[in-house]
């Protein structure tokens, strides 16, 4: 926390901070909050909860999980869109030394097929990605004592409680898996707003990897590009906002 609170303050206290790959938001949310940074829509109060512990799940699960999964990111209004089932939430678990003592609470509560790849024995690669019940209850019985502290990767987005507030949050959610974070901020000193966009794209640095960057996610009909389109489209329509 230190370090990245050094890292902000050397970097000039920006206003307006995107990150990606961020798989510590509760504890990094805390810590910047010290530094006078917000990552809340305005009128909300609920304290984060990493989305695995309930269970929740993005488009690979199927319309009605994605549909609870808007919900909930709406309602509790937390500037951050984890990517669920996460190689890094996996990888961290690993790296814990939790792999069997998750797959025998997945076994026990009957839930090993969701959470177990059954060809290797290893956690599935979409791991809590909804699963029913959620992370909590596996995560418990594996001996971990605060099952929020290890959370899904994602991005998110900060500003400074002083100069911005945040009227609005939406999400985006593309069929590829790809998931836009859309922030709405509005200026305390000239009343201007400002939209705010966060994702995070497929790695690889080849050719074939950036075209189907660009085929998948980006120039496609539910990609970024259009939805950058339309935003500027909405706001060209209203000049004195």
């Amino acid at each position: 926390d230190l370090q990245l609170q050094l890292s902000i303050l050397a970097a000039g206290c920006p206003d307006i901070i995107v990150m990606q790959e961020l798989d510590r938001f509760g504890r990094l949310s805390r810590a910047l909050k010290k530094l006078g940074y917000a990552s809340q829509v305005s009128g909300k109060t609920v304290d984060y909860e990493p989305p695995h512990l309930q269970g929740h799940g993005g488009v690979r699960c199927g319309d009605a999980v994605l549909a609870r999964f808007r919900e909930h990111l709406l309602e509790a209004g937390h500037t951050f869109l984890p990517k669920t089932g996460s190689t890094a939430l996996r990888l961290l678990l690993e790296r814990r030394g939790l792999t069997e003592a998750i797959i025998a609470a997945a076994e026990a509560r009957g839930v090993a097929d969701h959470v177990v790849d059954s060809s290797t024995r290893t956690l599935s690669r979409k791991l809590f990605e909804g699963l029913p019940g959620g992370s909590a209850p596996l995560l418990l019985g594996a001996g971990l004592a605060d099952p929020a502290e290890v959370d899904d990767d994602g991005v998110a987005v900060f500003w400074r409680e002083n100069k911005l507030d945040a009227t609005e949050m939406r999400v985006h959610f593309a069929a590829s898996g790809l998931g836009v974070l859309e922030v709405r901020l509005r200026c305390k000193a000239s009343g201007r707003s400002l939209i705010v966009l966060g994702a995070h794209l497929r790695s690889g640095g080849t050719p074939v990897d950036e075209e189907s960057r660009l085929e998948t996610e980006v120039s496609c009909p539910d990609g970024l590009a259009p939805l950058v389109r339309s935003l500027r489209e909405e706001v060209a329509s209203r000049p004195d906002e």
